[in-house]
C-alpha cells in the first residue's frame, strides 16, 4: 500500500464522505502507522548494531551514535520531599517550584481533599476527536457512599 495512494484517496473524499469510506481509510492509515513504527524500530536496531560495531555514522547531515538513555527518578517520595523541604529551610514555595508539572494524582487526592479538591485541581477541557465508546453514559450512584 503506497502512502501517496492513501493521501490521494483522502484528498478526493469531499467534505462529507460516507462513513464506510471513512472507516476503510482509517484502517489503511492505522496499518501504515503500525507498519512505519515497526520498520523504524527495526531500522534503529540495525543502525545501533552498526554504530556499536563501526563507530559513529553520518547520513546526510545527521550523525548517529550509541547513546545511553537515562531516566532520573525519586524512588522514595516521602524521603525525597522531606529532604528537599529540609534543605529549603521549610519554605513550601521553594519546594513547590521544584515539583514537576502535575505532580499529584487527582484521583488519589480526591478522597483526602474532599470538598477542597477544587482548590488544588483544575479541570481543563479541550475538544478532540476520540476513538472508542462515547464518554457520556448512564451512571448509577449509591447515595450511602456520598459524603
Amino acid at each position: 500500500m503506497e502512502t501517496a495512494l492513501v493521501e490521494t484517496e483522502l484528498t478526493t473524499l469531499g467534505d462529507y464522505p460516507d462513513i464506510e469510506r471513512m472507516a476503510e481509510l482509517r484502517a489503511k492509515i492505522d496499518f501504515l502507522k503500525e507498519f512505519t513504527k515497526r520498520i523504524a524500530g527495526r531500522w534503529d536496531d540495525m543502525m545501533l548494531a552498526i554504530v556499536q560495531d563501526k563507530g559513529d555514522q553520518v547520513i546526510g547531515e545527521i550523525r548517529y551514535y550509541a547513546g545511553v538513555e537515562k531516566k532520573t527518578k525519586c524512588p522514595d517520595k516521602a524521603k525525597g520531599l522531606e529532604t528537599i523541604l529540609e534543605c529549603a529551610g521549610g519554605d513550601f514555595g521553594a519546594v513547590a517550584e521544584m515539583l514537576a508539572s502535575d505532580p499529584f494524582k487527582p484521583g488519589a487526592c480526591k478522597e483526602l481533599l474532599g470538598e477542597r479538591w477544587g482548590e488544588v485541581f483544575q479541570v481543563i477541557e479541550k475538544d478532540e476527536l476520540k476513538e472508542g465508546k462515547p464518554s457520556k453514559k448512564l451512571v448509577a450512584v449509591n447515595e450511602r457512599f456520598i459524603r
